[in-house]
C-alpha cells in the first residue's frame, strides 16, 4: 500500500498538511493522507502517484519516500510505503472517496485518525525518514509499537 501527504507553506509561514476524510470502504470516517493498494505491474511510486491523482484530483509532480510502516494484525500484515509531496498541479478537491482539508502540521486531529498515526506521522512531517511497526491483538489493541529513524545511508525497499 501507499500513503501520500501533501504539504504546503501557508502565507504566515506555517506548514500545512492536506488530510482527507475517507467517505467509503476501509477506514471510512477517518482522516489520513491519500493512497491505496498496489496494482499489478505497478511500482510503489506509480501507485502513490495514481492514488493521489484519483483521490485528490491533482497531478503530483514530485514525491519523496519518507517511511515504511508495517501494521501487523493477527494473520495479516499491511505494508505501507509513505511519500510526501510538496509540488502538484491543481488543488485537492472532494472526490467520491475522499473529502480534503488542510491542517497545521502542529495541530493534526489524531483523535480522528488510526491508533498508531500519532506515533509515526509527526516525525515524518518534521522531515525524518522512519521505519515503523505496530502490532494488534484480535481485539484491535495496539502493543509493542516501534518507530525508528533511518540512519544516514539506510535505504528503503525499491520504489
Amino acid at each position: 500500500m501507499t500513503i501520500c501527504f501533501l504539504l504546503r507553506t501557508a502565507e504566515d509561514g506555517s506548514r500545512l498538511v492536506c488530510l482527507a476524510k475517507k467517505k467509503r470502504g476501509f477506514r471510512e470516517g477517518k482522516i489520513n493522507g491519500y493512497g491505496g493498494k498496489l496494482e499489478a505491474e505497478e511500482t510503489l511510486l506509480e501507485c502513490a502517484l495514481r492514488e493521489t491523482q484519483e483521490e485528490a484530483g491533482i497531478k503530483p509532480i514530485n514525491l519523496d519516500k519518507v517511511a515504511e510502516v508495517f501494521f501487523h494484525d493477527p494473520g495479516l500484515t499491511h505494508e505501507c510505503h509513505v511519500f510526501v509531496c510538496n509540488q502538484w498541479e491543481g488543488e485537492p478537491t472532494e472526490t467520491e472517496e475522499m473529502l480534503p482539508d488542510w491542517y497545521p502540521v502542529e495541530e493534526i486531529p489524531f483523535e480522528r485518525m488510526g491508533q498508531a498515526d500519532s506515533l509515526w506521522i509527526p516525525p515524518v512531517l518534521r522531515g525524518r525518514r522512519v521505519r515503523a511497526s505496530f502490532y494488534y491483538t484480535e481485539e484491535n489493541e495496539m502493543f509493542d509499537p516501534s518507530v525508528e529513524p533511518l540512519g544516514e545511508g539506510e535505504e528503503f525497499c525499491q520504489t
